[in-house]
């Protein structure tokens, strides 16, 4: 009868102790999944950031390569450059080709130095957008706003074509900060994997930064 009793009270302990392993198993899978999600989003997020610091980067010297050409045409009315495009692209390679040639025929030091500089800056951008490509590729394709869009409207769309539910979509969507406010060529990069979702804008070709237009 004892012996009956021990090995009855052995196979609870052994099924009471595969009950507990399974247990801790269960919450160290779960615990590691739920830092795992946050972090892709933290990943993504990082990646968007960097897109928006390298356009950033490439408006900015496009902008001062304007100036500087500007300035040189002001003083060179007789041989000036053609602006066009400047603004959004940078230089052509036949508008760089033609600053080279000026800067070896320019005699005033501080216009070859100027449009020295204004090369320099040509060939960071170059960099830049090699980098801004690179970035780009590691990220699904943002999606680009339109007249009459809105965040909610953005966000909504993407998460319903995922097959999302539109009534687990605003779930999710009522836990991320939206801009209250978008301008069309804003850039809406949004991230959705099991039942985590992200959202983040970015200026992209609008004329003002989400930043800029919260503040206005």
């Amino acid at each position: 009868m004892s012996n009956s009793r021990r090995t009855n009270h052995g196979g609870v302990a052994l099924a009471v102790s595969i009950v507990v392993v399974v247990l801790v198993v269960v919450a160290l899978v779960f615990h590691f999944a739920s830092r795992r999600k946050p972090a892709e989003v933290r990943n993504f997020q990082d990646l968007v950031i960097r897109v928006d610091k390298l356009n950033t980067q490439i408006s900015s010297r496009e902008t001062e390569i304007m100036d500087m050409v500007r300035k040189y045409n002001a003083a060179h009315p007789e041989a000036v450059f053609d602006t066009a495009g400047i603004a959004q692209y940078g230089l052509t390679p036949e508008q760089a080709d033609l600053i080279a040639k000026r800067i070896t025929q320019e005699e005033d030091v501080s216009y070859r130095g100027l449009l020295q500089e204004a090369l320099d800056l040509d060939t960071q951008i170059e960099q830049l957008n090699q980098q801004l490509l690179d970035v780009r590729s590691k990220l699904p394709a943002p999606y680009k706003v339109h007249e009459g869009d809105s965040h909610l409207k953005v966000c909504l769309n993407f998460l319903t074509d995922k097959g999302v539910s539109e009534e687990e979509s605003m779930k999710l969507i009522e836990k991320t900060a939206l801009t209250p406010e978008v301008l069309p060529g804003f850039e809406v990069w949004n991230y959705y994997n099991e039942g985590v979702f992200g959202t983040f804008v970015t200026q992209g070709t609008a004329s003002l930064s989400p930043n800029a237009l919260a503040r206005a």
